[in-house]
Parts: structure tokens; sequence; C-alpha cells
């Protein structure tokens, strides 16, 4: 114990290091589960099963928001998800080595949890993206900067191929930095409401939150992307737009970064969205590494497009739009007008306009411009054709206008997509 007579500023270092020493926080790694569950017979709900972790031994003031759940006059209160210019949030708990707490320099940094959840039908490669790049990315020093947490609101979720035991609870969001959510296949039907009761509780205490894929449709069901930019497998972007009118759906870019909320396209495109994250976190040096080991190029940027197959997004069948969708497709080389398609649909412009985009989730001259870059893909595939002939036969009119549109949908030039996807020799 210090001496109460001590003073000078060795006493006063020794007092507060004293201090620090008494408030530090211990940070625990869940415990294994007994037949008794934790003392007076209860079962942890955070951590359900697993094997022990290391405890970490945090020198610092202790902080009353730190793993503290706010009161629930402050979960009431839905606060907008911030953009890039806010997040974090001043009271964001992630620090680097070296920062301090209280003015007490950290001995060890608090390492940033990243929580995955994982509902029924969850898929297995968008579940295993974060897993893998977080868990493996380190520091040059060798430290692991991310603790890995897949959560969710039942003990086991059942993939479509096998059943995955789940060891964390929802609570768990409540402990987390970023917490990302994969998706689920189509026969998932409607996420619980406590998984989206939880995410929104994530969102006003200014957790980071990540979708890969078709997770996008857990974060709108919840409301979260409500105004904001968002992506999707390109395929689902049509139906996403349909079921949520008020998120600003992107099919044609890898990832959508709006700061504290993330959404990313299909596939691979989860482990760019990773990396961006890794990178904001701790800079491109510790990306790259990360790429590496994850096999990847460092990372495409965000606003690169997804690649589109040859193929219509769906329509439902039945659809009064199916005729003239496939008259629009024999007509393409021709000058095609909003009043042109709506006269053969039967139907007023503004009748033509409302319709279509409930049923395709885009504007008619929009799926307009796509089916002429389908077309376009096709013709640099496939033939030998000049740029000037495929710009005519695709209907963009003259070589200028097809090479800015074509490069604006697909994110390259006619140039490089053929010599990329060319089977054969082409005419310059």
């Amino acid at each position: 114990m210090l001496a109460a007579t001590a003073t000078g500023p060795i006493a006063r270092i020794a007092a507060r290091t004293w201090t620090a020493r008494k408030n530090a926080v211990i940070v625990r790694g869940p415990r294994r589960r007994t037949a008794r569950g934790r003392p007076g017979g209860r079962t942890s709900r955070t951590a359900r099963t697993g094997p022990a972790s290391a405890s970490l031994l945090v020198v610092g003031v202790r902080s009353p928001t730190v793993g503290a759940r706010p009161p629930p006059s402050q979960r009431r209160e839905r606060q907008r998800p911030t953009d890039s210019r806010q997040w974090p949030s001043p009271g964001h708990r992630h620090r680097l080595a070296g920062s301090t707490a209280g003015g007490i320099p950290s001995i060890v940094a608090i390492v940033h949890t990243v929580a995955i959840l994982a509902l029924d039908r969850v898929v297995p490669f968008d579940l295993a993206t974060p897993i893998e790049v977080f868990g493996r990315t380190r520091l040059p020093d060798g430290r692991r900067p991310y603790r890995v947490r897949v959560c969710g609101p039942a003990p086991e979720v059942e993939t479509e191929t096998f059943a995955l035991r789940v060891p964390y609870g929802l609570d768990a969001l409540a402990q987390a930095d970023t917490v990302v959510v994969p998706g689920c296949s189509e026969r998932a039907g409607l996420p619980p409401p406590e998984a989206l009761e939880a995410l929104r509780d994530a969102a006003a205490r200014g957790t980071r939150l990540a979708s890969i894929c078709v997770g996008a449709f857990t974060l709108a069901a919840a409301g979260l992307l409500d105004g904001l930019r968002a992506t999707t497998h390109w395929v689902a972007a049509p139906e996403l737009a349909r079921r949520f009118p008020l998120v600003d759906v992107r099919p044609d870019v890898l990832y959508v970064d709006n700061g504290q909320v993330l959404t990313s396209a299909g596939a691979a495109a989860g482990l760019d969205l990773c990396l961006h994250m890794i990178r904001r976190d701790h800079g491109s040096a510790v990306a790259a590494d990360a790429a590496r080991l994850s096999v990847m190029p460092l990372e495409r940027e965000g606003g690169q497009a997804q690649f589109i197959v040859h193929e219509h997004p769906p329509v439902p069948g039945g659809s009064l739009l199916e005729p003239v969708l496939a008259w629009i497709e024999d007509n393409l080389g021709r000058d095609l007008t909003l009043r042109e398609m709506a006269v053969h649909g039967g139907m007023s412009e503004r009748t033509f306009s409302r319709r279509f985009r409930q049923q395709t989730g885009t504007t008619p001259l929009q799926w307009l411009l796509r089916a002429r870059v389908r077309r376009a893909q096709y013709l640099l595939e496939n033939t030998g054709h000049s740029i000037e002939r495929v710009a005519a036969q695709a209907g963009f009119g003259s070589p200028t206008a097809f090479r800015e549109r074509f490069k604006r949908v697909v994110g390259t030039t006619p140039q490089a997509y053929r010599s990329s996807f060319h089977g054969g020799a082409a005419v310059p």
C-alpha cells in the first residue's frame, strides 16, 4: 500500500498506477460449461459452449460504457446509423495500442470484437468469410487485433447441408464493436424479431454493422438501411428494392460504405468488404497482409461493377410485362423511348413506369440500358465485330456513347472486357 505521507512526482505516479490497477478491466473468454453451469446453477447466456480462453488484463480506468447495457429509456430511442463523418462515435470502445484511458497508458490494447450473426439457413460461405479474414489478421508485432464471435438466437442453426453449433447468444452483440450479417438461403423465411431488435440496439449504441450478399435483407428488415445506399447480389437487387423502397439499392457495385453501415454484393465481394474494414481500422499494410493470407488481391474498389451474366433479373411468372420485355429485346437496335414502351404495354407512361418498378425493382430506361449492355457483352465475347458495329447492334448509337455507358455499368471498357472474355480474334 502507498504511504499516506509520500509526496513528489514519483509518489503521484505511483498513486495513479495503484488506482489504475484497482480499477483495471478484466476481459475473459468463455468458460467451459459444466453440468452445474455457472455458480448458482445458472448457465451463461453470452457463452453457451466452447473452450476456455486466456484472460486479457487491460490496465486503465474502468469505463461505465464498456460491457454495460444501456438503460431501457435509451434503448427505446432509435438513432439512425451515422455516416462516415460521424463514425466511430466518441464513445466507441475500440482503442489501439498506445492509446490512453483516463490519462494512463494502456499496457495491452482492447481487442476489437467482431460478432457474426448466424441465423437459420445461413449460407456457409458468407459465414466463413469474416471468420477467416478477421480471425487470421495480425498486426506487425504479431498481435491479433480482432476477436471473432459467432452468435445467434438459437444454440444451433441449420444450413442447407449441415447443422452448425452457435456458441454465443444474441446478448453477445451488446459487447461487439462490429456485427457482420451473412446471407441466408431463400428458404430461411423472415428473420426472428429478437434478432432484428438486437441489431437495432447495436446500431443505437454506434456499433459498426456490415452485411454480406443477401444479408442486406436482414439489415433492411430491421430498418437500418432506410435512406442509405446499399448493395446485395445483383440477382437479388430488384427484390431488395421492391420490398424495401426506402433503400437506395446499387446493384452494380461490390460494396457500399456508409460509415457505420456497410453492405456487400454476392460471394467473393464479402472478402473485399472485410479487407476494406481492416484497411479502415489498421491501414493498408495490415490489410495487404490479411489479403495475402486469404489468397486475395489487396482490395477491389467498392465502386467496381459486379460481373453480370446475360440473363434478365427475374420477373414474376405471368406478369403483364413479359410481352413488353420480349419486345424490347427484339428491338434493342432501335431508338426506343419510354412513351413507345408504354404504348406497346397498353398503359400510360406513369402507370407503366410504376408497374415496371414494382415488378422489376428498376425503371424502364434502366432496364433498357442493362439489356443493351447484356447484348453488347454477348457480342464482345462471341463475335469479332468492331466496336462501332457492336455499338450499333446493341442500340447505343455512337461508339463514344457506347464506351461511356458500358464502362459506367460494367466497370471497364469494351476493349478491356473483350480482351478478358473473348474466345477468338477480335476486330479493333
